[in-house]
């Protein structure tokens, strides 16, 4: 979530295996999207563990946090992040020069109001 690549992503299939890497990233998505289906069924345990974990709804929450929320389409996580947007705004000044990268996007991709 971080830009590193996944071991999968990584692999190096040699000419002529094209149809090996096409079932690897076919396998990879079907993974995804079975972990992005069981944790939106488990939403409350989702979203607490973003809360308590990754921090949401704090002055710093954590970028893996925010990618989750919108990745998830996870929107009871509105709350939380505009709770974040108002915290880091009533910071004392100069502790934060600007919300956390991602903040504003996981707000927007959600459409929080």
């Amino acid at each position: 979530m971080r830009g590193e690549p996944n071991e999968e992503d990584r692999t190096v299939f040699p000419p002529g295996t094209e149809n090996l890497r096409v079932d690897q990233q076919t396998s990879q998505q079907m993974l995804y999207d079975t972990l992005y289906s069981i944790l939106q069924q488990e939403k409350i345990e989702t979203l607490t563990s973003l809360v308590q974990v990754y921090g949401l709804g704090s002055d710093d929450p954590a970028p893996f946090g925010l990618d989750l929320a919108s990745r998830l389409k996870l929107f009871e996580a509105c709350p939380y992040l505009l709770r974040s947007g108002q915290n880091i705004e009533s910071s004392p000044s100069g502790l934060y020069t600007a919300p956390p990268k991602g903040l504003q996007g996981a707000i927007s991709s959600l459409n929080c109001k």
